[in-house]
């Protein structure tokens, strides 16, 4: 289970670049950001990113303490 969780968190880390273009296509449908657009495609993809590292170093500390 431990090893599923850092998995996980790097798979997420793997597919943010993904993730966040998707999630700025859902959010901001029908709308024009021609000037923010790689700013918010940036952010999106940091915060996928750090909720990977998130998982990950939980999943880390749980392997590591069997």
């Amino acid at each position: 289970m431990k090893l599923k969780i850092l998995i996980c968190g790097a798979l997420i880390i793997l597919l943010s670049p993904v993730l966040g273009y998707e999630s700025l296509g859902i959010v901001y449908a029908n709308r024009n950001l021609i000037g923010e657009y790689p700013l918010l495609l940036g952010g999106f993809i940091i915060s996928y990113q750090l909720v990977g590292i998130l998982i990950s170093i939980i999943g880390f500390k749980k392997t590591e303490r069997e």
